[in-house]
């Protein structure tokens, strides 16, 4: 940052300046000037006592023996022993804007070590986080291929195999690798029924559905009784076959129709036996 010093116009004829020239020659009409403006940037205090006559005249760039140059400064009174003569009154800014520039990079410097610590406080609640993460999905793997073993039993003895992931999931909900067996001898007896033979499957649930609604502890269906034969029917049905002469039938229909009536469905039966009251009737 580039930086001002403060001089005043009647430097050049002033009585001090008058005098150092008297002394150093036309070497007084820079020296003081570049002394300010060396101690307004590195220097902002105006204090030289721990400089060496000789580092002053090398960082000034004057040639002049070094103690003579020291030396005409202090008499001539542009220097108070090590010190720039008023120099607080003149150019004393410059020592408060090292000072706000010191506690502004005090500033800053605490600022990023605190950037640097709270990143520091975020990796390692990540890396806590991860391990957390990492002990809470750390199930054994034999529990995890187990319940996956035992669902791959299941989807393959299942008929409709449709929706396996949301099949597997209600797998896992409903515990089911616990009651596999079970769930197997249900899924064998359900291939049996009309529902799951009818239309080709069609009517047979989603497996998730299936599970879900625990239909493996449906009780099995039963096949509903067939009619009993109407005896009385059917002896009547006898009796008119038995009254039946040979001549009359001579290739043996009737009889042959009665045999037949054994394997019949009940309606051709009933049929045979409203025929067989009309005749007797008539």
């Amino acid at each position: 940052m580039a930086l001002f010093i403060r001089v005043q116009t009647s430097f050049w004829t002033h009585r001090k300046t008058m005098r150092l020239r008297a002394r150093l020659g036309d070497v007084a009409l820079w020296l003081p000037p570049r002394l300010w403006s060396y101690a307004a940037e590195n220097q902002p205090d105006g204090d030289f006592t721990k400089y060496s006559a000789e580092e002053l005249a090398m960082l000034v760039g004057c040639s002049t023996d070094a103690q003579a140059m020291l030396q005409a400064l202090q008499d001539s009174g542009f220097m108070d022993g090590m010190k720039i003569h008023d120099w607080h009154e003149h150019n004393g800014y410059h020592e408060k804007f090292a000072e706000r520039a010191k506690k502004a990079a005090a500033a800053r410097w605490k600022g990023q070590e605190k950037k640097v610590q709270d990143k520091k406080g975020q990796d390692k609640s990540v890396a806590l986080l991860g391990d957390a993460k990492s002990n809470a999905t750390s199930i054994p793997t034999e529990k995890k291929s187990e319940s996956c073993e035992s669902f791959l039993t299941f989807w393959t003895a299942y008929p409709r195999r449709e929706g396996k992931g949301k099949a597997e999931e209600s797998w896992k909900k409903m515990g089911c690798t616990a009651i596999l067996a079970q769930i197997l001898k249900a899924v064998e007896a359900a291939k049996t029924t009309d529902q799951w033979k009818k239309d080709n499957g069609q009517f047979i649930p989603m497996p998730a559905t299936w599970l879900n609604q625990k239909r493996w502890e449906d009780e099995p269906a039963t096949a509903p009784a067939k009619p009993a034969r109407p005896a009385q029917d059917m002896t009547i049905w006898n009796q008119f076959i038995d009254e039946i002469r040979p001549e009359d039938d001579t290739l043996g229909t009737a009889r042959k129709f009665r045999d037949a009536m054994d394997s019949a469905p009940p309606p051709l039966k009933d049929r045979f036996a409203r025929w067989t009251r009309e005749r007797r009737a008539a």
